[in-house]
C-alpha cells in the first residue's frame, strides 16, 4: 500500500473526525481504498446519501469458486460492507460503525464479467443500541442476487466493542 493509502492512526484520526456522511464521501473523493480489507477485494462505495450507499464490484476470476461462481463470501463481504457504510453516514463525527450480525439469502448465483455487482444498503430504524441495515445485491441486469440483513452498533473509538 503506497504512504498515501495507509490507514494509520493519523488518518483514522483525520476520518473519524468528520461526520459519517462525510467520512464516506471522501472515500469516494479521495480515490483511495475504503479499508485495507476491501481494497484487496477490489470493492468501490460509488454512491452515498444519508442513510443510502451504493458499492460495487466487478467479479473476477479470483472471486470464485472451483465451479466458477462468486464465492459466497465475497457477496457476503459486499453486503456487509454496504450496510456498515449505510449506517456510518447517519453518525456524528467520532462514531464508527461495528456490525453485529449479518444475515444473508442467496437467491441466484453471481458470475464473472465486465458489468459490476451492485450492493445497495439502507440504514433502517434504530432499535435501542444499534441500526438495522438492509442490502440488496444485483447482477448485471438488476437481478436480485441475494438480500441482506445487518445489525450494526455505533461505537467510539477506545470503547470496548462489545
Amino acid at each position: 500500500m503506497s504512504e498515501d493509502t495507509r490507514y494509520d492512526a493519523e488518518r483514522i484520526r483525520r476520518l473519524l473526525a468528520m461526520d459519517g456522511l462525510a467520512m464516506v464521501s471522501s472515500l469516494i473523493a479521495d480515490g483511495v481504498p475504503h479499508s485495507p480489507f476491501t481494497a484487496g477485494l477490489s470493492m468501490t462505495v460509488t454512491d452515498v446519501r444519508r442513510g443510502r450507499v451504493e458499492m460495487t464490484l466487478v467479479a473476477q476470476e479470483r472471486h470464485t469458486t472451483h465451479s466458477g461462481i462468486v464465492h459466497g463470501g465475497v457477496l457476503a463481504t459486499l453486503c456487509d460492507s454496504a450496510c456498515g457504510y449505510a449506517v456510518q453516514s447517519l453518525l456524528p463525527a467520532g462514531q464508527y460503525a461495528l456490525g453485529a450480525d449479518l444475515h444473508l439469502r442467496f437467491l441466484r448465483p453471481a458470475r464473472t464479467g465486465p458489468e459490476p455487482l451492485r450492493c445497495i444498503a439502507t440504514a433502517r430504524q434504530p432499535v435501542g443500541s444499534s441500526i438495522l441495515a438492509e442490502a440488496e445485491l444485483l447482477g448485471p441486469q438488476g437481478a436480485l442476487l441475494a438480500h441482506a440483513t445487518a445489525t450494526i452498533l455505533p461505537r467510539h473509538p477506545g470503547t470496548n466493542p462489545a
